[in-house]
């Protein structure tokens, strides 16, 4: 159902590998986005199992944009499946670009998206941060290591989108208390 794939992200998950991959639907869809998983027994060799395992809403929810880029990691015996998601700010102004998560105890069925981190003071909107994309994360001394590139989209000076940072976020459990660290390297 896509016109191409990106960003993937693979893990090993009770003896078989798990790919999230993002597909890009053709121009003109209602949503731009959706998130694809695969499994293999080898990694060589992947069956599809759904095209569009995480979708935005296409309503008027922080994932109503978009769900992209997805970032998986295996963490106390649960697969957690990371992902950029994108929709209207509460108050108004730009779009608000999140992180969200889905788990998964046996790789095959997977939890409701839950909105895990929003962008940190440090990133006002009116410097023009939009949030956070491409969350990648790994698994070290009993917590969750996220991190996730810093968005710049200035509406009102340089409309253009760019990742200008890297950010990092850590958490024993990976979907509560996401301390962020307190100033990314900015490439502004």
């Amino acid at each position: 159902p896509f016109v191409s794939l990106e960003t993937p992200s693979v893990v090993e998950f009770n003896g078989q590998w798990h790919m999230f991959f993002t597909g890009v639907y053709s121009e003109g869809a209602p949503v731009p986005y959706a998130i694809g998983h695969a499994t293999s027994p080898d990694g060589l060799t992947w069956t599809v199992q759904t095209w569009g395992l995480f979708v935005a809403d296409a309503q008027t929810s922080w994932m109503s944009f978009l769900v992209a880029e997805p970032g998986a990691v295996v963490h106390n015996g649960q697969l957690i499946v990371y992902m950029s998601t994108r929709g209207p700010r509460p108050g108004g102004g730009p779009s608000l670009q999140s992180i969200a998560a889905s788990t998964s105890a046996d790789g095959l069925t997977f939890s409701t998206v839950q909105q895990v981190l929003t962008q940190a003071p440090i990133y006002p909107m009116q410097r023009g941060f939009t949030g956070y994309s491409s969350p990648a994360a790994l698994s070290h001394n009993g917590a969750v290591h996220l991190f996730m590139s810093v968005v710049h989209e200035d509406v009102f000076d340089d409309p253009e989108w760019r990742q200008i940072g890297i950010q990092q976020a850590k958490s024993p459990d990976g979907l509560t208390a996401l301390q962020q660290a307190g100033q990314a390297e900015l490439n502004l």
